[in-house]
């Protein structure tokens, strides 16, 4: 993050006699001023709401102003993310606070997944989920990260990396798939943790926030996703920013 600005309109102090001899000093009073903050939010669907939030919170924060670019895009792959990235480099590389998601279709992982995404499933996924499933997801949020750091040649940055909720998890329990489901979205979730701190990168779990640390809270109850029940209300991107706030703005440096 760029250091405050410091704006002074004459600091040394100036020495003046009058005509009857009285010793008298004037200073002009020093000021300051903080320069814009770039925040560049990349996401999916599931960040709608949360990077405005999070832009009034820096503001807050930290006194500044912040510039929001918004790259959030409905079904946004990771790997749609990453090509974004190298597509715009002067974006990625004159931001102060980045924020990173998307989605791990497009990663090599299989289609097993999608039976916990439907909501009339009623079959647990065909394999299990475990970390060797989920390993292509995790290299792939090495691989984007590592990209950022190239194009910002080290230069440290506020970099931050979130998962993904939960939105059908009452379904799980009306079809029996819960256990199943929620080991595998932990098991997911773990991956993009490891993938994150292989990066210096913090991670903030979205997962955490929307479906309780616990992982067995609907955000549908909780009125944190809109009517269509799948995303944020203002309600849902609140809790989600304040989440990343509260890990602070500390940079990270370069691995």
């Amino acid at each position: 993050m760029r250091s405050p600005r410091w704006v002074s309109a004459g600091c040394a102090l100036v020495l003046m006699m009058s005509a009857c001899g009285d010793d008298r000093a004037t200073s002009v009073e020093v000021t300051t001023a903080k320069e814009p903050i770039d925040l560049l939010y990349i996401s999916d669907s599931s960040g709608r709401v949360t990077a405005e939030h999070y832009a009034t919170l820096i503001e807050q924060q930290l006194g500044a102003e912040v510039r929001l670019t918004d790259w959030r895009t409905g079904d946004q792959m990771l790997s749609d993310a990453l090509a974004r990235i190298r597509r715009s480099p002067d974006v990625v590389a004159a931001a102060e606070i980045i924020v990173l998601w998307g989605n791990p279709w497009g990663s090599g992982i299989g289609p097993d997944i999608g039976s916990c995404l439907s909501p009339s499933t009623s079959k647990p996924p065909p394999v299990a989920l475990t970390d060797e499933y989920w390993a292509p997801f995790r290299e792939q949020f090495e691989t984007t990260l590592a990209e950022i750091w190239t194009i910002r040649k080290g230069a440290p940055v506020v970099l931050r990396v979130t998962d993904m909720y939960v939105a059908n998890i009452a379904d799980w329990r009306d079809v029996g798939v819960f256990d199943a489901c929620t080991a595998s979205w932990e098991a997911m979730s773990a991956a993009v943790k490891a993938g994150a701190e292989a990066q210096n990168a913090v991670f903030v779990s979205t997962y955490d926030v929307y479906n309780g640390p616990q992982h067995d809270q609907d955000p549908r109850a909780m009125g944190y996703l809109g009517a269509d029940g799948i995303h944020p209300t203002d309600a849902g991107g609140t809790a989600m920013a304040s989440a990343l706030a509260a890990v602070g703005f500390e940079p990270s440096t370069a691995p």
